[in-house]
């Protein structure tokens, strides 16, 4: 599906409609998932877990962000790809929305977390064991380093919304990881095939290929 799918063309009296729907409240314009791209796309992720033999179906509805409550098996998607203008008008504001694609990773993404909470799979000893104690509560404060030279240019998303994102909707623990990039010091080239290894989680592995359409000169490609 392409991620053109969710933003179409303006019609000519744009503006008096934009004006309209921004001056509705959400709960009045009458939006649903039936019928719409996201109903395809949730069909999509349960198909995906029939496939591994999972029965559980995350119940999607629609919400202010994606998220999953914390302790609830629910996932919430933003209500603005439920339509096509107010994606417009989403993507006038924040200079992009979510295409098909990003959005099969974000259902895939807060699926995990459903799982979690509707098993309770927090609770197992292995589960505790890599991250930590469920009832842990978060840390308010981090000391910050501003003068710190360990990071990666050219991320494609920049660490401090990495960390807003998941902020926002998931429980974060000590332990959790997020991808930002080649560790210090790595250096990499076309043709080499990066891998990524997480201790009782898996590993992932992806090969460099050189990208010269871009200002970052390589990408990373395969199923890392």
């Amino acid at each position: 599906m392409p991620d053109s799918e969710y933003v179409e063309e303006a019609a000519p009296n744009w503006e008096g409609e934009r004006h309209a729907l921004l001056s509705q409240r959400i709960s009045d314009i009458g939006l649903e998932i039936r019928g719409t791209l996201l109903e395809k796309l949730v069909g999509q992720l349960y198909e995906e877990l029939a496939v591994k033999g999972l029965e559980f179906r995350p119940p999607v509805y629609l919400s202010d962000q994606w998220g999953c409550p914390d302790g609830t098996p629910l996932i919430g998607v933003p209500f603005y790809l439920a339509d096509a203008r107010l994606s417009k008008i989403e993507e006038d504001y924040s200079a992009a929305v979510e295409g098909a694609d990003e959005a099969m990773r974000y259902l895939r993404h807060e699926a995990g977390h459903a799982f979690n909470y509707a098993y309770r799979l927090y609770d197992r000893p292995d589960w505790r064991k890599m991250f930590g104690p469920y009832s842990r509560p978060y840390r308010e404060r981090y000391r910050a380093d501003p003068f710190s030279r360990d990071f990666v240019r050219h991320m494609r998303t920049r660490p401090f919304e990495l960390v807003r994102f998941h902020s926002d909707h998931m429980t974060l623990h000590p332990g959790d990881l997020f991808s930002t990039g080649c560790p210090k010091g790595a250096r990499i080239k076309a043709g080499d095939r990066v891998r990524a290894r997480i201790e009782g989680v898996g590993a992932l592995s992806a090969n460099v290929t050189e990208n010269r359409m871009s200002d970052v000169g390589f990408r990373i490609s395969g199923d890392l």
